[in-house]
């Protein structure tokens, strides 16, 4: 089980307030040159952003299950095959393996590591699904003067 890394160490909360906004080209070009690796919370205004967990197909079927009784807090937007890496139908010229500023990889239920690119490991029989994420509204809030905590 792989999923994105949603708690960062980083120092956004003044250059949250202060920070450009970028298209959702622009921003997944800027992580995959790894010139942003840290949240992407207020980084595209009025686009969607989701988390990500990557499964194998074997365990897809029991999560897509867990996050249909769970609609609030797991919002299913795509679902990819096994094998399908882009999320076309959320974003062009996507890449869920290298999109990600973070990720973190859990093996037989253990981290054994954080990386910047999925591109090492074999996820021909992994899907993927994209989760709604309080990131997609972050933005109007910071425009607003609300600080957030991450």
């Amino acid at each position: 089980f792989i999923n994105f890394l949603k708690n960062f160490q980083n120092k956004t909360t003044e250059a949250m307030t202060t920070k450009l906004t970028y298209t959702s080209i622009q921003a997944r070009q800027m992580i995959r040159g790894g010139i942003h690796t840290t949240t992407t919370a207020g980084l595209t205004a009025n686009n969607i952003q989701t988390n990500v967990a990557i499964l194998e197909k074997s365990n897809a079927e029991k999560f897509k299950h867990f996050c249909q009784l769970n609609p609030t807090s797991c919002p299913i937007h795509y679902v990819s095959a096994p094998s399908e890496f882009t999320a076309t139908p959320l974003a062009t010229e996507s890449d869920v393996r290298n999109d990600v500023g973070k990720y973190r990889v859990i093996e037989n239920g253990l981290h054994t590591d954080t990386v910047s690119s999925l591109t090492r490991y074999d996820l021909t029989d992994y899907v993927t699904f994209y989760i709604g994420c309080s990131y997609t509204f972050e933005h109007a809030l910071i425009q607003a003067g609300i600080p957030q905590r991450h």
